[in-house]
């Protein structure tokens, strides 16, 4: 199954079925975030078509607040093409760089490595 592929809303589904059966979910335009309250974490879900992962830092702040506000892991989990790996963002910590896109909005972003993150699903 081409994981990246799917919608968010069918990644969460899958995630759900195969990892954490109380996630409670909910679909933005390009993301997912939800919380497992068995598991006591908080996720934040995206998918890359490609091998290159890459964390704003104003999406790992959100997540990290979201976490905090129930007393929770902040998990971030990414969908590429080699499979599904899950971040602990409470043990990893990434370093940010600021970055300007083509319209010349500057963000800080962090590029993760699947080798750092847990492959959780193919």
């Amino acid at each position: 199954m081409i994981t990246y592929e799917l919608a968010h809303d069918e990644l969460c589904n899958m995630i759900k079925d195969n990892l954490y059966s109380d996630l409670d979910f909910e679909v933005f335009d390009d993301y997912a975030m939800g919380r497992s309250d068995e598991n006591n974490i908080f996720i934040t879900i995206k998918s890359y078509s490609n091998d290159l992962i890459i964390l704003t830092k104003s999406a790992y702040d959100a997540a990290i607040l979201n976490a905090k506000a129930f007393d929770y892991i902040p998990i971030f989990i990414a969908a590429t093409p080699n499979g599904i790996y899950e971040y602990n963002l409470d043990v990893y910590q990434p370093k940010f760089e600021p970055y300007t896109s083509n319209n010349n909005i500057t963000y800080d972003i962090a590029e993760l490595k699947d080798t750092t993150g847990k492959h959780i699903l193919e």
